[in-house]
């Protein structure tokens, strides 16, 4: 419902609330009942194993008897960097269980990146796979804190040092009981996020905000009346939407199939050989729709992730599968899901708003004033699902004077108060899913000594989501430097994430668009050099 005078759209309802003494203790006795009914928590793609509820609650006891074994209180922060496999969840559930605080990363960036975040959060101890260990070895080395790597799979890389998925006895597991959480607005996890501007930064997410899309997922996930219902997802638990779906699993009873490694020519291999019903597929996957060459009687939705397909694979998967809903959604890690388009409108960027018990609007962010339906301003939102803070770090400028969530994306609502998401205004680009931050970027750039300031902004070739980093220079007075030089003087220091790839641009100081209040217009110097994509 909008309201005329507010300029606030309203979904009406009342949020799903996390139930009596937290997220882990709601988890783990639903585990319970999944494991006395003989449910099937999780299947790994891979080898085909399958792993029963009863044997998954068995290992999150486990860790979170480490855990504690190892002086980890409450409130403590570790991490995990791991590609998924069947131990990573049960370090996300055993850090619920027994109140410590996770904050994942992933294999796939860069040991400085990894260091970036490690140092901000500084956990007691990280868990790692065979693919990581160098990665957090290199990453922490050095540090000013003190943390334990710990290896999490079936061999320990330490002699004789039993694994700890073996040092605990029945009688152990049966003693157990999960810490009850009095406070559901307190931190239960963190996820890492670039914010609206600069360096990754950890969100804090309470036990109330990671259970807002409960509702929504159930909904989803139940709608289609089936006994069992099985998901593959790509994602790892680095991302708000690999945290999200694996959380629902475990706590409704559904089955995970998971796969270490993303391989085209498999997808849907996979998707015929475990009957998936529900597949979650990043919009950097779009590929692998050429191989689709199955009928997959099993499969009842497709849900992109993390942006909405190329129009070219779009066009081509809702080609090949028409009876199949394609949906996508608009949220971030600060906020959950906000808005989801089902699969029956185009273009696939416009959203119904879904969060019950928010409010959404949009401002112009120059000078604060709310806009009215089909009017493009700044998306601001207001619910239960949105983050506490970021981590030891002040939080007050994300919100507004209404407390309203500042997402830095552009967008307006038309006359049925469905959200179009028109642009970004946000310091950061996407590459290959991953939010990047420009600020590193630019920090690169401004150690040649010819440059006086960098502004580093995405390309993005009509039809596509995916970004190039561009760098717009501005020389100092009585220097020179050529593009070539400044590009390769940048790409030899940045991971591969982080690279330049749309190559430098020169621009005259003069020339440097400015909004009102006096920050650099990134959208206007995006405009200027759209034209090379």
């Amino acid at each position: 419902m909008f309201d005329n005078d507010t300029k606030e759209c309203h979904t009406g309802g009342s949020p799903f609330i996390c139930p009596a003494g937290g997220l882990g203790k709601a988890i783990f006795e639903n585990m319970k009942k999944h494991a006395a009914a003989g449910l099937i928590a999780q299947i790994e793609g891979e080898t085909g194993l399958e792993e029963s509820f009863e044997v998954a609650l068995s290992k999150c006891i486990k860790i979170a008897l480490f855990l504690k074994q190892q002086g980890i209180q409450p409130g403590d922060v570790i991490s995990m960097c791991s590609e998924n496999t069947l131990n990573t969840s049960a370090v996300l559930f055993a850090s619920l269980f027994t109140g410590v605080i996770l904050a994942a990363t992933d294999p796939r960036f860069s040991a400085d990146y990894t260091k970036n975040m490690l140092d901000m959060v500084e956990p007691k101890l990280v868990f790692v796979c065979e693919q990581s260990i160098d990665l957090i070895t290199n990453a922490t080395n050095g540090s000013n804190y003190a943390t334990k790597i710990v290896p999490l799979y079936d061999h320990d890389l330490l002699e004789n040092v039993p694994c700890i998925l073996d040092r605990y006895s029945i009688e152990d597991i049966q003693d157990f009981q999960p810490i009850y959480v009095k406070d559901l607005t307190t931190t239960a996890s963190m996820l890492f996020s670039s914010g609206s501007t600069g360096l990754p930064k950890a969100s804090c997410l309470s036990h109330n905000s990671l259970v807002t899309d409960f509702g929504l997922n159930y909904s989803l996930f139940t709608k289609y009346n089936l006994q069992r219902i099985r998901i593959l997802g790509y994602a790892s638990l680095f991302w708000i939407s690999g945290f999200n779906y694996i959380v629902t699993c475990y706590y409704f009873g559904f089955t995970k199939v998971l796969l270490r490694k993303y391989v085209a020519e498999t997808v849907w291999d996979n998707l015929q050989k475990y009957e998936v019903n529900l597949f979650f597929l990043s919009h950097v996957h779009g590929p692998c729709i050429q191989y689709l060459q199955h009928s997959l009687p099993h499969l009842k939705a497709i849900a992109i992730l993390s942006g909405t397909l190329p129009s070219v694979y779009h066009n081509l998967l809702k080609q090949k599968m028409p009876s199949i809903p394609i949906m996508t959604g608009y949220g971030m890690t600060e906020i959950g899901v906000v808005a989801v388009n089902n699969g029956s409108y185009e273009p696939p960027n416009v959203f119904s708003l879904c969060p019950k018990g928010s409010v959404i609007k949009i401002v112009n962010p120059e000078n604060e004033t709310s806009m009215d339906l089909n009017q493009i301003g700044e998306i601001r939102i207001k619910g239960a699902n949105q983050l506490i803070g970021y981590y030891k770090m002040d939080s007050k400028d994300c919100w507004d004077a209404q407390g309203f969530f500042k997402t830095g994306d552009l967008g307006y609502l038309d006359d049925n108060y469905r959200l179009h998401i028109v642009d970004r205004i946000k310091e950061m680009i996407k590459v290959d899913s991953y939010r990047i931050a420009t600020a590193p970027i630019e920090k690169v750039l401004k150690e040649h000594p010819a440059v006086l300031f960098p502004i580093v902004v995405g390309l993005c070739a009509v039809g596509e989501r995916d970004e190039r980093a561009l760098g717009v220079v501005v020389l100092k007075d009585g220097f020179s430097a050529s593009a070539d030089e400044l590009l390769q003087f940048a790409n030899d220091k940045l991971d591969d994430l982080h690279k330049i790839r749309a190559g430098i641009q020169f621009i005259a100081e003069t020339d440097v668009p400015y909004t009102v209040t006096g920050k650099i217009h990134r959208i206007k110097v995006r405009q200027m050099f759209k034209h090379l994509v």
